[in-house]
């Protein structure tokens, strides 16, 4: 098993080590009074780190690698990194050049994942780096995988967390997932759930997360009735890891989206534009996640790519009806 410690940049007023912290001057500056600034974080108030700060970078590296790394723990999961300072106008470093925090909120989760990989790299050079964020801006995709945030449980996000990683993959994010499950609200029912789990294993970030207003936790086993339809699901994600593994390199090295709209490589092909809960997984794939409650049977498009030896049904771009078992795994289409 491997664990990702969930760490924050913000330190609450009663940590045992914000004193040691604020002498050293390594949060981020009040903009009127000579003292760290104060910001509502969780149930208190704390205070930020200024990762503008070429001694704040090296105060979180040493205790990334002591607290952590040298424990056992692999990763990090760099999370809560929104910057919510509520002065704008509070002082950051800016690596010799003071500047507000207003103008660079973005970049401040984005140096901060860059020291929690610099950290796992130099304690572990032989080792490619894991890391999680939950915010940053453009370039976060060189250090880390990410995904759309604390959503909620309903069918509604099931199909538009879908036009969510598009949207992410067409912008560069190309390593991202969703919350299996929803992560507030209710807990979902065995029909959603499964239909969940067989959408979010053609994800690369494929991760059940939940914190559930009613006390519930998610679980892969959490219904015995449909248990083994979610271990089919996995099992289904297991095979693909090769091709997965593949897409990885492919986003990294030529930049080509994992998660792809249909239009992406059937441009030629207008239904392939049109609004859609289908997505290309890679070149090869397409992928029909079932999203509407008590469907036992849904319309699939395979688009025309102007390929010979296709089958006349595809080739023509005419529709694909597909009867499904209740719960069975989305569909998977040679396209």
């Amino acid at each position: 098993m491997k664990l990702a410690a969930n760490i924050k940049p913000c330190l609450l007023q009663d940590h045992p080590r914000y004193q040691e912290v604020a002498a050293q001057g390594l949060f981020i500056r009040d903009s009127e009074q000579d003292r760290p600034e104060c910001s509502v974080f969780w149930d208190d108030e704390g205070s930020h780190l200024d990762f503008t700060h070429p001694q704040a970078v090296r105060w979180w590296q040493e205790n990334v690698t002591r607290q952590l790394l040298e424990k056992g723990i692999d990763a990090t999961w760099n999370d809560n990194n929104e910057y919510e300072v509520w002065d704008g106008e509070a002082r950051c470093h800016g690596f010799g050049q003071p500047i507000a925090i207003k103008h660079i909120r973005p970049v401040m989760p984005l140096l901060m994942m860059r020291a929690s990989m610099e950290a796992q790299q130099q304690f572990a050079p032989d080792k490619r780096p894991y890391l999680i964020s939950r915010s940053g801006c453009a370039g976060m995709q060189r250090y880390v995988q990410t995904w759309s945030g604390d959503n909620r449980t309903s069918w509604q996000t099931l199909r538009y967390n879908i036009r969510i990683g598009l949207g992410m993959s067409l912008s560069g994010l190309y390593n991202v997932g969703h919350d299996v499950g929803g992560f507030s609200g209710e807990k979902p029912d065995a029909e959603l759930f499964v239909r969940w789990v067989q959408n979010g294993v053609m994800h690369l970030r494929f991760t059940i997360h939940s914190w559930n207003d009613d006390h519930t936790v998610n679980e892969p086993w959490m219904y015995p009735e449909v248990t083994p339809m979610i271990r089919e699901a996995i099992r289904l994600r297991y095979r693909l890891m090769p091709y997965l593994y593949t897409m990885a390199w492919q986003a990294s090295a030529q930049d080509e989206p994992m998660l792809r709209p249909t239009f992406l490589y059937h441009e030629q092909d207008p239904r392939g534009w049109q609004e859609n809960d289908n997505f290309m997984l890679g070149r090869d794939l397409l992928v029909a996640s079932v999203v509407e409650q008590g469907a036992r049977q849904r319309e699939v498009y395979l688009p025309h790519n102007g390929r010979a030896g296709m089958t006349g049904t595809a080739a023509s771009g005419l529709p694909v009806v597909s009867r499904l078992r209740w719960m069975r795994r989305s569909i998977v289409c040679r396209c």
